[in-house]
């Protein structure tokens, strides 16, 4: 039980490491951590260090790792009916599908999170795939369906105080609007 416990410290070094920006270090902690929790057949606790995993590789780049990761993540929250758990390696696969250009899938993943979020009642998960989905409608140059999200996520932002995640998605709106030839508009955006 000592090693669980030591492991359960591990993983918690590694996302530290992970918020600094220390990703290989990050990817030793998860790796010592997995290995403890992989000898105890600790299947969602394996998965749970493979989500963060991902999270690294996409930092560092490496998309195709990450993508691997969530994968292996996302079928055993699936197989023990985590759907909540689920739908956050979703958002995480759709974040590695944005980065590698691939819009639509992206989208999709994103649709499915935000689809999970609203029937759990998570209005600020929604929030964020809404912002999210309006990013990626941008770059598909559905401009109209972007502002539709991101003025949801905006909303739901605002009813909850987080001024800041709001002023991300003005910005988001403003490059909409630059898309668009409205360069008044996206001045509007840049600087409300």
């Amino acid at each position: 039980q000592m090693d669980v416990d030591v492991a359960g410290v591990d993983k918690n070094i590694g996302v530290v490491h992970e918020e600094l920006g220390r990703y290989e270090d990050a990817l030793d902690a998860f790796n010592s951590a997995r290995a403890v929790y992989a000898s105890h057949n600790m299947d969602v606790a394996v998965v749970g260090v493979d989500n963060s995993s991902g999270v690294a590789y996409y930092f560092l780049g490496r998309y195709e790792e990450a993508l691997s990761k969530y994968q292996s993540a996302r079928a055993v929250y699936v197989a023990h009916d985590m759907e909540v758990d689920a739908a956050k390696v979703d958002q995480n696969i759709g974040n590695v599908y944005d980065g590698l250009g691939r819009y639509k899938d992206a989208l999709d993943e994103f649709q499915s999170a935000r689809a999970v979020y609203a029937s759990h009642g998570m209005d600020i998960d929604v929030a964020k795939s809404d912002q999210n989905i309006g990013v990626v409608y941008d770059e598909l140059s559905r401009y109209m369906d972007a502002f539709v999200a991101g003025r949801s996520a905006r909303a739901a932002y605002v009813a909850h105080d987080m001024e800041v995640d709001a002023a991300k998605v003005d910005q988001n709106i403003g490059v909409v609007y630059s898309n668009l030839g409205r360069y008044e508009e996206a001045l509007q955006a840049y600087e409300s």
